[in-house]
């Protein structure tokens, strides 16, 4: 009797696996995205510029010239460069290098905008580029710059390469590898392990509560940020993704399709 209660013991503390379903390339589906994101606020006036949600992430002189950030895990110095009433460049660094640039182009109605994103930061140095199109919240003051005010977003628009995340199960062992070579190298229910691709201080473990659920969870300088749900569909052709930060309690979601 007392081997058999060890028995049971010993079968419920044992790991669960992942299924290997999840193994292959993932496609994200922009369309299936449900997201309550905070629209873009953006300021250009009287040669500064600002961006930021509902509040500036920073405020900069628009003179070219690089101003360094308080904080940043992923940026320490901002160059905005003004390029003409409707149009700005924008240079971010980290430690030196340049890790984005980003044009801010409104039309010269005021109504859209288009925010051209390129992210030189991945691991293997292969720069990605990204173009938002945003419709404008409310109407814009005759005085202010055409890009100034609130704006949300329309559309996204990246290639498919870009999209991509490749999982792979063996035993216990997760590894997930995203656009660039960003991803990481966890157990199942062991530490935390750094995020590479991401801040230095970005960590994630990973727990499987079933054999068709990966929940990994997030951290930022020793913080919890996020926490991800990853949901392998019952014919294991698509995952559904949820992810939620847990300074708000954010949540957005998505469906990726296998390649």
């Amino acid at each position: 009797m007392a081997m058999q209660l060890l028995l049971i013991g010993l079968m419920a503390v044992e790991p669960i696996t992942a299924s290997t379903d999840f193994n292959g390339a993932w496609v994200i589906d922009l369309a299936s995205m449900e997201e309550p994101s905070a629209p873009q606020t953006l300021s250009l006036e009287r040669g500064y510029f600002s961006r930021g949600d509902d509040k500036p992430d920073f405020t900069v002189k628009a003179d070219g010239k690089f101003h360094a950030l308080q904080s940043g895990s992923y940026v320490d110095a901002v160059a905005v460069i003004r390029l003409s009433a409707q149009e700005v460049r924008e240079l971010d660094r980290y430690k030196g290098k340049i890790v984005y640039t980003i044009v801010y182009k409104a039309s010269r109605s005021g109504d859209t905008l288009i925010r051209d994103v390129t992210d030189f930061s991945t691991p293997d140095g292969k720069p990605i580029r990204t173009t938002i199109t945003y419709r404008r919240i409310g109407s814009r003051a005759p005085q202010e710059s055409s890009l100034t005010g609130r704006w949300r977003t329309v559309t996204v628009k990246t290639p498919d390469e870009n999209l991509t995340q490749r999982i792979e199960v063996i035993g216990n062992r997760i590894r997930s590898t995203s656009a660039g070579g960003s991803g990481y190298d966890a157990i199942a229910g062991g530490p935390p392990v750094p995020v590479k691709g991401d801040a230095e201080t970005a960590r994630v473990s990973v727990v499987v509560p079933n054999a068709r659920t990966i929940v990994g969870f997030g951290s930022l300088r020793g913080e919890a940020t996020i926490e991800t749900i990853m949901e392998l569909s019952p014919e294991g052709r698509t995952i559904k993704v949820t992810n939620k930060q847990l300074k708000d309690g954010t949540v957005s979601s998505w469906t990726m399709n296998r390649k």
